[in-house]
């Protein structure tokens, strides 16, 4: 292999050593502790939609076994609060494709082609109409660095909606100081967790990063 094949082996082989890693400690925690938990998130998750005036958020359905927290129990307060809830749905797996949809009860999700529980095709809403996505993650940095699942659909989902917010969720024990990175992987905003919300590092906006290069307009 050549030293950039090489380089990206090597990158490839740290993230899933994590993945492993930090899966194995989220499934591992009690259930009673993971419901209780993803009760606070829910709480902090409306503060934080509610200072950004959302009108649509791209919420997720956790999956039970994977111990992660579950968003959609803040999906009712949305609703009374007159924001319109999505979920999403694997539109293509090459290339990777999310598309979201609003649905009349997001406890009634069938599990789809990733294990994942999944809206129906009916109502789907633009991603460009979405104005802050609650993103899932294996793990995360206080700076908003992401480790996913490796499918990379969250990815391309955020880089083709750029001026949404992105909120990572996640229980405290997916915190880590460093992720390896490449220039695919795409970071969030804000981090909701059961005790604390934490914001990150400013990203630049599409016209500012058009702005800062020559010849190039915003």
């Amino acid at each position: 292999m050549t030293e950039t094949a090489i380089d990206a082996a090597n990158l490839t082989a740290k993230k899933d050593e994590l993945r492993t890693r930090i899966r194995a400690t989220r499934a591992g925690l009690a259930r009673a502790l993971v419901r209780a938990r993803s009760k606070q998130a829910a709480t902090r998750l409306l503060d934080a939609v509610s200072a950004q005036g959302a009108r649509v958020v791209a919420l997720f359905a956790a999956i039970e076994s994977e111990g992660e927290l579950d968003p959609r129990l803040a999906d009712r307060a949305l609703r009374e609060a007159g924001v319109t809830p999505v979920y999403p749905r694997v539109a293509t797996r090459r290339p990777p494709r999310l598309t979201f949809h609003r649905v009349a009860d997001p406890t009634a999700l069938l599990v789809g082609p990733l294990g994942v529980p999944t809206p129906g095709p009916a109502n789907e809403i633009p991603v460009t109409d979405i104005d802050v996505f609650v993103v899932p993650g294996i793990a995360f940095t206080e700076d908003g660095a992401r480790l996913g699942f490796g499918g990379g659909y969250y990815d391309a989902t955020l880089a083709a909606a750029p001026r949404a917010r992105r909120i990572g969720y996640t229980h405290p024990e997916q915190l880590v100081d460093a992720l390896p990175e490449t220039s695919r992987d795409q970071r969030v905003d804000e981090l909701v967790l059961p005790e604390r919300t934490l914001s990150c590092p400013r990203r630049p906006q599409p016209d500012e990063a058009s702005a800062a290069v020559p010849g190039v307009k915003p």
